[in-house]
C-alpha cells in the first residue's frame, strides 16, 4: 500500500510539473515572440534610418559643386532631406554641427574604391550621420516589449558618405563651314552680324582703292546702294560712277584708257572683264599701249586696243593670304559679287558691289579653310566665338570649384579629329580650340564622326577608371554626311547608342536657328543626358551658351561610397 501510495504521489507530482512546464513554456514562447517583434521593429527602424542618411548624404554632396557657399548649401540639403524621411513614424532631425562632416576622396588604385578623408580639402564628399539615441531630439526608437525589461528603446545610428564623382568630359565641337555664318552678309537680315569686327581683327587691311569700310551694317536698316564703301561694277554694263572716273584720272590714266576701263568692250571674255575690274579697284595697273596713256607709247606689251589681257597687267597686288596663284585668287573675288548665292540670299542689292565688306565676306564664305586664310581663328567668327567663350566658362567653373574633372577636345566637320587628350590642364583644351576656325579642316557636318571620336577617347588609356564618362556635343547645323555615305542622322544616332552602351552620358547643345534640335534631342535622350538650345541674336545666344556651359560644369553625378 505504501508502495502504491508513493506511486500515487509521484503521479501527482508529475502532473504538477507538467502544468508548470506548460505555463513556463508559454512564457518563454511569448518572450521569444516579443523579442522577435522588437528585433523586427529595430531592424526596420535601422533600415529607415540608413535610407534617410543615404538620401541626406547624396543631397548634400550634390551641392558641393556650387561655386557660392557650397558648404552652407550642403548642410541645408542634408537637413531638408533628413526631415523628409521618417523612422518609426517619427521625423528625423540632424545636428548640423556634429553630424555633417566634409572631406576629400582619393582613389585607391589597388581596390578601385574611393577613400574618405575627413576635413581634407578640396571638399568633394560629405558624411552624414543620423541618430535615434539618447542624444537625439526624439530619443531612441520605441519598442513594444523591451520596456517590461527596463529598456526604454533601441539606440540606433546610421552614417552615409557621398561624393561628387569626378568626370572625364569630352568636348565635341562643330567646326563645319557654317560656324561663321552669323558674321556673314547672308545673315544680315536675320541677326546683327559682326562683319566689321572681323575686318578690325584682321588689322583693318586695305586693298587698292578699297580703303573705306563705309556704312555700318545695321539690322533692317542697311542699304548697300548708298554705301560709299562699295563700288558698283557689273559685267556687260558700263560703269557710270564719277568716283571711279575721278580715281582713274588721279592715277594717271588717259581719257581713252578710262573710257576702255569703264566700258564693256571685251566683257564677253571672262578674263578681260575681271582684269578690267582689278584695274578699276587698284589691284593692278594696265599697260594699254595706247598713245598718251599712263605708261606712254610702247612701254609694255599692250597692243593699244581695249582688250585688257593678262600680260598687260603690271604692279599687281599680291593676294594677302596663301594657297594658289594671286592672279587666280583675285579673279575668284572678281567673280564673287557677280554671281554668289550669298549675295543673292543676303540682299540682291549687294550683288555687283566691290569693297572691303564683300572682300571680307568672300574670305569667310569661300576661303575660310585654315590652309587658305590661316588668320580667321584670330577673328570673332560667330557662332564659333560664342562657343569658344562657352568652353571658357566650363574651364573657369571646373577650375573654380576644383572638381577634379578632366577634359578632352574632339572636333568634327566632314571628318573628325582628336585634338587634346583627357587632361587636368584644362586650359590646353581652351587654348587649342581658340586656334581653330570655321572650316578649319573641312566643311560639311558629320555629327556621328564627332561622337565616335569622343567615344574612343573616353575608353582610352587617358580615361580614369573611377570617373564618370561624359560627352558635350555642340552643333549649329544639320548632320549631312557620314564616313560610308549612309544617312548622316541615322549614323549619328547609331554612334550615340554605342556610347550609351558604354555608360557614357551625352549632353547636346544647339546654337542658332540652323541647329537640328530634333536630332540633338534624340541623341541626348539616347545618352541619358539633357538637350540645351541657345538661340536669338548673337548677343543673346552667346549669353545663353555661357550659362549653359556653367550649368554643365555643375552637373556632376553623386555616388555613395560608404
Amino acid at each position: 500500500m505504501q508502495l502504491h501510495g508513493r506511486s500515487k504521489n509521484r503521479k501527482l507530482r508529475r502532473g504538477s510539473f507538467l502544468v508548470q512546464g506548460v505555463f513556463f513554456g508559454s512564457a518563454v514562447g511569448i518572450g521569444v515572440a516579443a523579442l522577435a517583434i522588437d528585433t523586427g521593429l529595430a531592424y526596420t527602424a535601422k533600415q529607415e534610418l540608413q535610407s534617410a542618411a543615404d538620401a541626406a548624404a547624396l543631397a548634400a554632396a550634390s551641392q558641393l559643386g556650387e561655386s557660392e557657399d557650397p558648404l552652407t548649401l550642403a548642410r541645408l540639403e542634408a537637413w531638408e532631406f533628413a526631415g523628409m524621411n521618417e523612422v518609426d513614424g517619427i521625423g528625423v532631425s540632424l545636428n548640423l554641427e556634429t553630424d555633417v562632416v566634409f572631406g576629400h576622396t582619393t582613389l585607391d588604385p589597388e581596390t578601385g574604391k574611393f577613400d574618405f578623408l575627413p576635413e581634407q580639402m578640396p571638399y568633394d564628399a560629405v558624411r552624414v550621420t543620423l541618430r535615434r539615441d539618447a542624444t537625439a531630439e526624439d530619443g531612441p526608437v520605441s519598442l513594444l516589449f523591451a520596456k517590461t525589461l527596463g529598456v526604454d528603446g533601441a539606440e540606433l545610428s546610421a552614417s552615409a558618405t557621398a561624393m561628387l564623382v569626378p568626370r572625364d568630359i569630352s568636348i565635341i565641337c562643330d567646326l563645319s563651314g557654317s560656324m561663321n555664318d552669323d558674321s556673314e552678309l547672308r545673315h544680315s537680315k536675320q541677326t546683327q552680324i559682326n562683319l566689321n569686327d572681323i575686318w578690325q581683327a584682321l588689322g583693318t587691311p586695305t586693298y587698292g582703292v578699297m580703303t573705306t569700310w563705309g556704312d555700318a551694317i545695321v539690322l533692317d536698316e542697311y542699304d548697300p546702294t548708298s554705301d560709299a564703301g562699295l563700288l558698283y561694277l557689273k559685267r556687260y554694263e558700263a560703269c557710270t560712277d564719277a568716283t571711279v572716273s575721278s580715281n582713274l584720272s588721279d592715277r594717271g590714266y588717259s581719257a581713252e584708257e578710262i573710257d576702255a576701263l569703264m566700258g564693256t568692250y571685251y566683257d564677253n571674255q571672262s578674263s578681260s572683264y575681271k582684269n578690267r575690274f582689278r584695274v578699276i579697284l587698284g589691284l593692278a595697273d594696265w599697260k594699254s599701249g595706247k598713245a598718251g596713256g599712263k605708261y606712254g607709247d610702247g612701254s609694255g606689251t599692250g597692243n593699244g586696243n581695249n582688250w585688257i589681257g593678262n600680260d598687260e597687267l603690271t604692279d599687281k597686288m599680291a593676294f594677302p593670304y596663301p594657297s594658289g596663284a594671286s592672279h587666280s585668287k583675285w579673279n575668284s573675288y572678281m567673280s564673287y559679287p557677280q554671281g554668289s548665292s550669298s549675295m543673292k540670299s543676303a540682299d540682291s542689292r549687294l550683288r555687283y558691289r566691290y569693297g572691303l565688306k564683300t572682300f571680307v565676306n568672300y574670305l569667310l564664305e569661300k576661303r575660310s579653310n585654315y590652309s587658305q586664310t590661316p588668320v580667321l581663328w584670330q577673328t570673332p567668327e560667330q557662332p564659333l566665338t560664342a562657343v569658344k567663350d562657352a568652353v571658357g566658362e566650363i574651364v573657369d567653373y571646373i577650375t573654380e570649384v576644383d572638381s577634379g574633372d578632366h577634359l578632352s577636345l574632339e572636333v568634327y566637320a566632314t571628318t573628325s579629329r582628336h585634338e587634346v587628350d583627357l587632361t587636368e590642364t584644362l586650359t590646353d583644351v581652351l587654348n587649342t580650340l581658340e586656334e581653330r576656325q570655321s572650316n578649319h579642316y573641312d566643311n560639311t557636318t558629320c555629327v556621328g564622326c564627332g561622337i565616335a571620336e569622343a567615344h574612343e577617347e573616353l575608353l582610352s588609356e587617358h580615361a580614369r577608371s573611377g570617373a564618370a564618362k561624359v560627352m558635350i556635343l555642340l552643333t549649329d547645323g544639320i548632320a549631312n554626311t557620314s564616313p560610308d555615305g549612309s544617312d548622316a542622322k541615322t549614323y549619328a544616332r547609331y554612334e550615340a547608342e554605342l556610347a550609351s552602351d558604354s555608360n557614357i552620358t551625352i549632353y547636346t547643345v544647339g546654337v542658332g536657328s540652323g541647329a537640328d534640335m530634333n536630332l540633338m534631342d534624340e541623341i541626348a535622350e539616347i545618352g541619358h543626358g539633357t538637350s540645351f538650345y541657345a538661340t536669338g541674336s548673337v548677343e543673346e545666344y552667346a549669353a545663353e551658351l555661357r550659362e549653359i556651359f556653367r550649368t554643365l560644369g555643375g552637373k556632376r553625378p553623386v555616388r555613395l561610397i560608404q
